[in-house]
């Protein structure tokens, strides 16, 4: 038991060590916020894995990906992926967006360069 308690506190201490490495490596951005969540989910998980183990609950877990009802779903979305073959959902997406209300395709229109100029001189004198 104490080899157990011995081993979860160095596999907590070494996950700090890295997430702070990590987080010192990245460069000052918007997802480091994320990476903080997300990093802070492991942490909990990782802390309440003694507890889950105490309530048998990881065999509980395990258990749930080996059930049938889950084999249904992954067997479900197998097949669906084959009834897409090769293709791209995203470019199934585009085609239905490009569609208009009477089923024909919208022609799309490109804005390459716009040009604001101020004109020094107004039609009817200098009125400001």
């Amino acid at each position: 038991m104490l080899a157990y308690i011995y081993e979860w506190i160095q596999n907590v201490a070494f996950y700090l060590v890295l997430i702070t490495v990590l987080l010192h490596m990245l460069p000052d951005s918007d997802y480091r916020k994320y990476i903080r969540f997300f990093t802070g989910l492991v942490l909990i998980l990782l802390l309440v894995a003694p507890v889950l183990k105490l309530c048998h609950a990881d065999y509980w877990i395990t258990d749930l990906y080996g059930n049938e009802e889950y084999q249904k779903q992954v067997r479900r979305i197998e097949e669906a992926a084959g009834y897409l073959g090769g293709t791209d959902g995203a470019d199934a997406w585009t085609k239905e967006e490009n569609r208009g209300e009477n089923g024909k395709e919208k022609v799309n229109i490109e804005v390459e360069d716009i040009r604001i100029e101020k004109n020094e001189h107004r039609n009817g004198g200098d009125q400001d």
